[in-house]
């Protein structure tokens, strides 16, 4: 029986688990972010514009990262309610198996994030901004 506090993740194409926490409390205005390449070396200052709430990946993804380590849908940045109505951004792995990285930590199923933060999928490594 799947528990309410839970949803499945987006299709993938690896063994990745199948559930994981729901949103605290969305944010329905959207929040803009960008995910800018340090590295690989060639990609550096590559930067990726999205929303928060949209899907990251290899293949079938709105933000498309070419790097055959990170899977299909791997992961995904919200925008939530925190503690007294304070945005907080909250980064969803989707049970990856080279996992997404934030500063150095692995994410099991949710993190959260700040703008500045360094994140790590595959081979990439990218410094998240939230934009004004």
């Amino acid at each position: 029986m799947m528990d309410d506090n839970r949803i499945p993740p987006p299709d993938n194409d690896d063994d990745s688990p199948t559930l994981y926490r729901r949103p605290i409390a969305p944010i329905n205005a959207p929040v803009r972010l960008s995910l800018e390449v340090v590295t690989p070396l060639k990609a550096r200052g590559r930067v990726f514009l999205f929303a928060a709430g949209q899907v990251i990946g290899r293949k079938d993804a709105d933000v498309l990262i070419n790097d055959k380590r990170v899977s299909r849908q791997h992961a995904r940045i919200n925008a939530e309610k925190g503690e007294g109505g304070a945005i907080v951004l909250a980064l969803y792995d989707f049970g990856t198996p080279n996992g997404t990285f934030i500063n150095g930590q692995r994410v099991m199923g949710r993190g959260v994030v700040r703008s500045g933060d360094e994140i790590r999928m595959g081979d990439h490594v990218f410094t998240l901004r939230v934009i004004d």
